[in-house]
């Protein structure tokens, strides 16, 4: 049977230049999660979920006689997920999370699309709480590394800086009243080159 609709190269053509003026996709590994204050630990936390603004479920309704609705729910704020640390040789996970507990329970961090010190886009989250599983011991995992599984319950109000595209030096500019985030990205760059600086904040936290 002869076909009503095909596609063609020309098609093909057209989708191609209309995608490279949205951009590449991006790769599911160019992402950093680095809290507040020990942006080290990012390179051992290879596993989160970014979140997306979204609204809360919708409210059904019926109307007399049987009509069915629906509105919109409020914009969510509150979000959470999976998270990994891996645990090293010496012991970086487990004081991490010894420091969040000496912290309070919680932290604030910064969710990078690309990495710390060169990203596209900066996602601001507040009121990181932690919830960490104990470690699996096993004698037969001789080719597996240990990590602590864990959950992560957090605000978030939505995309604090985009770019556009990613700069040299990944700083942002010309970013109407981003100013405060610019700050706190510049530190968390400055701590990164400073070097490991968690026993450092352990040692003054007790």
């Amino acid at each position: 049977m002869k076909q009503n609709f095909i596609q063609t190269l020309q098609d093909y053509f057209r989708d191609g230049q209309m995608a490279q003026e949205l951009g590449g996709a991006m790769l599911q590994c160019n992402g950093m999660l680095v809290p507040d204050g020990v942006p080290e630990i990012a390179l051992l936390i290879p596993n989160f979920s970014r979140p997306v603004v979204t609204n809360n479920e919708s409210a059904d309704y019926n109307l007399a006689g049987g009509g069915q609705f629906h509105v919109s729910g409020a914009p969510k704020n509150r979000y959470e997920g999976p998270i990994q640390v891996i645990e090293t040789d010496s012991g970086q996970a487990s004081k991490f999370a010894e420091l969040i507990m000496a912290s309070g329970g919680q932290l604030d961090c910064t969710m990078f699309d690309g990495r710390a010190d060169r990203f596209v886009t900066a996602h601001a989250i507040s009121n990181v709480t932690f919830t960490f599983e104990p470690i699996d011991i096993d004698g037969e995992g001789v080719s597996t590394i240990q990590r602590v599984q864990g959950q992560i319950k957090y605000n978030y109000y939505g995309q604090m800086a985009n770019l556009g595209t990613s700069s040299l030096t990944g700083q942002l500019a010309g970013v109407t009243g981003a100013d405060v985030f610019l700050n706190k990205a510049q530190n968390i760059l400055n701590a990164v080159y400073a070097g490991n600086t968690l026993i450092n904040i352990l040692r003054d936290a007790f």
